[in-house]
């Protein structure tokens, strides 16, 4: 079972990449083993990690903000009332 957990969410993201565990991670998805994620670990399961930049810093320059598609949607990880006009803005772009 794989279980990735918090930290940085664009330097999770690109060392999973690089280290093509990424696919590794979608093959045991695919055959049914649980995944579990922490805050960035959550986050990469998605189709895109750009609406994390406003609570994360991209020190990594990452030129790719594409998570791994696992989850069709946003997730927002440590909602609180001050960044409620940012997750309502986000949404009502999707819509």
């Amino acid at each position: 079972m794989p279980y990735i957990s918090c930290g940085n969410t664009f330097g999770t993201l690109k060392m999973i990449k690089d280290s093509n565990f990424d696919i590794d991670i979608i093959k045991y998805i695919n055959n049914n083993v649980l995944y579990i994620g922490g805050s960035a670990g959550t986050y990469i399961v998605t189709k895109n990690i750009e609406h994390v930049l406003p609570f994360d810093i991209d020190n990594y320059n990452i030129d790719n903000y594409n998570g791994l598609g696992l989850f069709n949607g946003i997730i927002f990880c440590h909602y609180s009332d001050e960044r409620k006009k940012y997750v309502d803005k986000v949404i009502s772009d999707i819509d």
